[in-house]
């Protein structure tokens, strides 16, 4: 993770999120297709996303398969 004047970037090495789910994974209790032996309830971007939405935030997703996700979030 880093933060930067406003930015705060998380990047994870986990499996990725394949690019035909992208414009979902702000759904709540969605959960990705590559996501079968993996646990989780598809709250946690969803959840995020709604609060940093109340305080302005701009969040960005973007993931390669089997190579991570990485989150940005920006603030006014």
């Amino acid at each position: 993770m880093t933060v930067a004047d406003r930015h705060v970037v998380i990047c994870d090495q986990g499996i990725g999120i394949p690019s035909d789910d992208m414009a979902h994974v702000f759904e709540p209790f969605y959960r990705a297709s590559n996501t079968g032996s993996v646990t989780g309830h598809g709250v946690g971007l969803a959840l995020a996303k709604a609060i940093l939405d109340k305080h302005g935030a701009r969040v960005k997703v973007s993931s390669r398969q089997d190579k991570g996700t990485t989150v940005c979030v920006s603030f006014k």
